[in-house]
């Protein structure tokens, strides 16, 4: 019986193979393009400046009404670890390409959303870096916010509202403070997976104003960060100030009434330093950063260089400032190893004007240089010095003027037109497109008409000024400060 048995279920098993056999030809079989009948033409490698819209209007057959998703997205071409950027989801795409300048993959795939099928190309991209490099920065507020201007060395490139016409980005609120550069920035982040990231060794424009701030990559203009994400730990209110960093890569934000510090390599601001203070000016050298305390008539250093890491006061000698009403902070020699400056004071016991020199390092060396009480500079609003002559340019509304201090003598450099006020003025040096040094005091108005912006060469050493030429810069809105980049 067991033989019948297995002959059955051989019988079985050789019917069911030739039956397999014989149906080979019974399935329906489609070809890709009946299955995927959407065709999309190979795009040309593309080269673009960081920050262009990116325009592209792809060779597409055979859509003919299907239910398609269309997406466009980017990929680095590393070896592994690359991360996917989408950047539209248009067929036709036309967005601002906020990329790092390097090279990419740019990916545009077409689904079928009925059959869950799709078609791929890719395309190498390669973005460049930004053509705003080395140049003029100017920092203003116009009818949209807070935004910048620039004109580059040689004057052949000019951008208007930087933010919001070449970056594509919300122009900034509150008012303009400045915007400052940056070498050796670390960009610190935290990725998907909740790990954090450090991109050492850039650079980074500064951009705040008193409620906000962005930081760009200096290469690209690339957006790194905005006020929300610069802190350990975000203060309840943004109030900024100012920000400065000495030679050693420390950086310093004071933010109403707080100080904040960065060292080098860490990316964001620590905590609020403990205290409070009253700062107009930062005096920066090349390992520490000083202040003064107007609450508290001090002169403090607020650099990572102090033994407790923490807010300490500098010892004064030569003038007790206890008994003196302190109405300015003049900074003069910065970035050296012991920077200075000159403090404006009333004597309150004597009944005395003075300019209080501040040479600091360890401790404050002061010299005391008599002033008469009816002196112009205790009213002016805006001022500046040198880094060397011992002369202070001073603003009366149109008028320029310098008062030196070894003879207490103040005259008019220049009047300028009815209407165009005086905002600002600082003393910048640096190289032309030729190379030629130049060490100009820099001097910006306003009017209803715009901002001016002019360069008045320092022709000698005891401050004197040529002050015949026209304005370089012009432009729309309230100007606020300017920056040279080199």
């Amino acid at each position: 019986m067991k033989k019948y048995i297995l002959l059955f279920l051989a019988t079985v098993m050789s019917l069911a193979f030739t039956s397999c056999y014989d149906d080979k030809g019974n399935y329906d079989y489609i070809t890709e393009e009946m299955a995927m009948p959407v065709a999309i033409q190979q795009i040309d490698s593309i080269s673009i400046a960081a920050n262009s819209m990116l325009q592209i209007t792809p060779n597409v057959a055979g859509e003919n009404g299907a239910p398609l998703d269309y997406v466009w997205y980017v990929m680095q071409r590393v070896d592994r670890g690359a991360k996917v950027d989408t950047i539209s989801h248009e067929r036709n795409i036309n967005v601002p390409l906020k990329l790092r300048a390097g090279e990419y993959y740019l990916y545009f795939r077409i689904t079928d959303t009925s059959k869950n099928v799709f078609r791929s190309v890719k395309t190498p991209l390669t973005v460049l870096g930004s053509d705003i490099t080395g140049g003029w920065y100017v920092m203003k507020k116009n009818a949209d916010g807070v935004d910048f201007d620039y004109v580059s060395t040689d004057g052949a490139v000019s951008h208007n509202d930087v933010l919001a016409s070449v970056l594509h980005l919300t122009p900034l609120k509150g008012e303009p403070r400045e915007i400052a550069f940056q070498e050796g920035y670390t960009n610190q982040t935290v990725n998907s997976e909740g790990k954090t990231e450090l991109e050492s060794n850039l650079t980074a424009l500064h951009v705040l104003s008193s409620a906000d701030c962005m930081i760009l990559n200096g290469s690209d203009l690339s957006l790194m960060k905005t006020a929300k994400d610069m802190f350990f730990e975000t203060p309840k209110a943004f109030d900024f100030k100012m920000f400065t960093h000495d030679g050693m890569g420390t950086m310093i934000l004071v933010n109403g009434r707080t100080v904040h510090q960065q060292s080098f390599g860490t990316g964001l601001w620590s905590f609020s330093k403990p205290g409070e203070y009253d700062i107009k000016n930062v005096m920066d050298g090349m390992s520490n950063i000083y202040i003064y305390d107007f609450a508290t008539n001090r002169i403090l250093d607020i650099g990572a260089m102090t033994m407790s890491g923490s807010i300490e006061e500098v010892r004064v000698t030569g003038v007790d400032l206890k008994k003196m009403a302190v109405s300015h902070c003049l900074p003069h020699k910065t970035g050296v190893y012991s920077p200075d400056c000159f403090l404006l004071a009333k004597d309150t016991e004597a009944g005395t004007s003075h300019a209080i020199y501040a040479k600091i390092s360890s401790k404050a060396k002061c010299t005391l240089y008599n002033l008469p009480n009816d002196c112009p500079v205790f009213n002016a609003k805006v001022m500046a010095m040198p880094q060397d002559p011992t002369v202070i340019y001073y603003a009366e509304g149109n008028k320029l003027n310098v008062c030196t201090i070894g003879t207490a003598e103040c005259s008019l450099l220049r009047t300028f037109a009815d209407g165009e006020n005086i905002t600002y003025i600082k003393n910048i040096s640096g190289k032309n497109a030729d190379n030629t040094k130049f060490d100009d005091v820099v001097v910006i108005t306003n009017s209803s008409n715009g901002y001016r912006i002019y360069r008045f060469p320092l022709v000698g050493s005891a401050g004197e000024l040529n002050v015949t030429s026209d304005a370089v810069l012009s432009g729309k809105g309230t100007a606020a400060s300017v920056m040279f980049r080199q």
